[in-house]
């Protein structure tokens, strides 16, 4: 049985893949969004514009490596996870795009922390590791 660090770890682990997954999906949407403005840029605007596509397709290139692993970890299991890892990386997303929209008054956030951690779970996320996930104000 695994120990709670390495619980963690996998959890930390897991979580950036489906992160990396969440972000190609916004940095696609945000992309296909700015081409469809890109016409209206100036001269210093469209070399900054190109220079951003170019990123763009260095992360999403980047990111294609990062679902090989996926995929490559998942044969083992006849591929059957893979539609959950996307699944995931969907909501994953859509819980960041909404969290970013609610998120300006820090008691709206609170609640929001508060209602994520009235739900029961795996026990693997504790206060101990999320103090790594705190400002340190000085």
């Amino acid at each position: 049985m695994e120990d709670k660090e390495e619980k963690q770890k996998a959890l930390l682990t897991n979580t950036l893949y489906m992160m990396s997954l969440a972000m190609d999906l916004m940095i696609r949407d945000l992309e296909r969004r700015i081409i469809l403005q890109g016409a209206m840029f100036v001269r210093e605007k469209k070399q900054t514009f190109n220079r951003f596509i170019k990123a763009v397709q260095t992360a999403c290139i980047l990111q294609d490596d990062l679902t090989q692993d996926i995929y490559t970890e998942d044969e083992k299991h006849n591929f059957k996870n893979i539609q959950i890892w996307q699944e995931e990386a969907n909501e994953l997303a859509r819980l960041v795009l909404l969290y970013a929209d609610k998120s300006a008054d820090q008691d709206v956030c609170d609640k929001i922390h508060s209602f994520i951690r009235s739900f029961p779970g795996d026990g693997i996320v504790d206060e101990k590791m999320l103090e790594n996930f705190y400002l340190k104000k000085l």
